[in-house]
């Protein structure tokens, strides 16, 4: 599935599907890359791989506050996207939302758990374990 956008190698991730979980690296923002997101979002407010991608990139550009509320709307529309959970957890601890950052991580490994998904289920319980250790 292609949709113009690559931000992991060259391959998209349709809502529904699993994103890897990996952490994103700061890098300076592609202003074209979220513009053609946001445009996009416009003919389809209720993708989830739009909203997580637009996440990650205004989290490269250092907008923290929208990254939050980018992953938050993921999880609203699908709370089986699991890749969501890591990102949001890992934002909420930059942010100092310690607390938060558990429960994000536990509900992420509750869900990965029911979809069978022991990779990012083991992914989700390292970031705690990192957390709370």
């Amino acid at each position: 599935m292609d949709r113009g956008i690559a931000l992991h190698g060259e391959t998209a991730y349709p809502c529904k599907a699993h994103l890897p979980l990996v952490p994103y690296v700061c890098t300076p923002m592609s202003t074209e890359r979220t513009e053609r997101i946001r445009l996009m979002l416009n003919d389809q407010p209720n993708d989830c791989f739009l909203w997580h991608a637009l996440g990650l990139e205004v989290w490269k550009a250092g907008d923290e506050t929208e990254a939050l509320q980018c992953f938050r709307k993921v999880l609203d529309l699908d709370e089986h996207y699991v890749g969501t959970y890591y990102h949001l957890g890992k934002l909420l601890q930059q942010t100092g939302q310690a607390e938060e950052a558990i429960a994000t991580y536990e509900k992420g490994i509750a869900v990965a758990s029911k979809l069978r998904d022991m990779h990012a289920r083991s992914e989700l319980q390292m970031a705690l374990d990192e957390l709370t250790d």
